[in-house]
């Protein structure tokens, strides 16, 4: 997750979308401001192209890094609520232990796809992933059942 953080991060200031105080930390970036168009200006003005052509790409990789994150806190916490309830309420060890690799293993796969937008990947990834999570809750649940 804070990979993800640090990609958004960086994606900001290369779209010039960091708060305008911070363009004195990257004073190499250009000028800052929150949604990135003083920078996008500043090309236009000087009709420069390729410069243009790569803030747009930049800004495109910026809102890619955005929706990641976004996507990570929508899924992670409840990956790490289903393996706890594992760990807590008992079940089956090989069955959360593997549950838990694949959950592991579907949200870095991914994070992957979606920052280099590989499709189908993606979506496998993300069904590896939510498939895992409710394997955990399943198996804690079914040992609470046995009680």
């Amino acid at each position: 997750f804070q990979l993800t953080n640090l990609i958004l991060g960086a994606s900001r200031v290369k779209s010039g979308s960091r708060p305008p105080e911070d363009a004195a930390l990257f004073a190499g970036a250009g000028p800052q401001d929150f949604d990135g168009s003083s920078k996008r200006a500043e090309r236009e003005k000087k009709d420069d192209e390729k410069a243009l052509d790569r803030i747009i790409k930049a800004k495109s990789a910026e809102m890619r890094a955005a929706r990641l994150v976004m996507n990570d806190l929508e899924n992670i916490p409840l990956g790490l609520i289903a393996a706890w309830m594992g760990v807590v309420c008992g079940g089956s060890p090989t069955v959360h232990v593997a549950s838990l690799w694949c959950f592991c293993a579907g949200r870095f796969a991914h994070t992957y796809a979606y920052l280099y937008a590989k499709q189908p990947l993606r979506a496998i990834a993300f069904g590896i992933g939510f498939l895992a999570t409710f394997v955990m809750a399943g198996n804690a649940v079914s040992t609470l059942a046995y009680l």
